[in-house]
């Protein structure tokens, strides 16, 4: 991470979402407070298995934004039809 800073590039820290009863809402926005302490530019969800579902992305979207001043985007494959 230092040295993505270092040559003045974009530094994109990453949220890998699951579900599971120790990975709630809350959860991952800590991890973007740790993400933005770090000094990352963005933050990108990762749903590489596509079960995050519309109001889960809305809860977990805003309370990042809440929580921390940074862009957030989301990445979710359709492995359950969910993603588009």
């Amino acid at each position: 991470m230092d040295q993505v800073k270092n040559v003045g590039a974009h530094l994109q820290g990453a949220i890998s979402y699951t579900t599971s009863p120790v990975h709630t809402t809350e959860t991952f926005i800590e991890m973007a407070k740790e993400l933005y302490a770090s000094e990352c530019d963005s933050i990108c969800i990762k749903d590489m298995a596509g079960l995050i579902m519309p109001d889960a992305t809305h809860n977990l979207i805003t309370g990042i934004k809440k929580a921390v001043d940074i862009r957030v985007c989301l990445h979710s494959h359709s492995t359950s039809g969910i993603a588009p």
